[in-house]
């Protein structure tokens, strides 16, 4: 579960909705916070409000930030594809050498 477009309260919500009655508290904070922007943990770490105050906090927070966090996931978004690129170069460039390598040794072997 993912929180996508959805408030934290509205994922909180569905995530209680889900769990059994034996999830501790604490563990479903932790489950939960997991799922925020990283802005908004970095944020809650330091309350040591009740998990429904931190939900109403996180609401507050997501929507004056929402902008923000949209334009992190893009960014980081793109910079991911670029570095799979990157990587595919990479090891493209690796055989290639490897290529060059195997044919000169067999280009001199042939020689003697």
């Amino acid at each position: 579960m993912e929180l996508g477009d959805k408030k934290p309260s509205t994922l909180l919500y569905a995530m209680k909705s889900l769990a059994s009655d034996g999830i501790s508290p604490e563990f479903s904070k932790g489950l939960w916070m997991q799922r925020l922007p990283i802005q908004i943990q970095q944020i809650l770490s330091v309350s040591g409000d009740n998990l429904q105050a931190l939900s109403k906090m996180a609401d507050i927070i997501f929507d004056i930030s929402k902008d923000d966090l949209v334009a992190s996931v893009s960014a980081n978004f793109q910079f991911s594809g670029v570095n799979k690129f990157e990587n595919r170069l990479a090891a493209i460039e690796n055989r290639l050498s490897r290529l060059e390598v195997r044919r000169r040794s067999i280009t001199l072997a042939r020689k003697h």
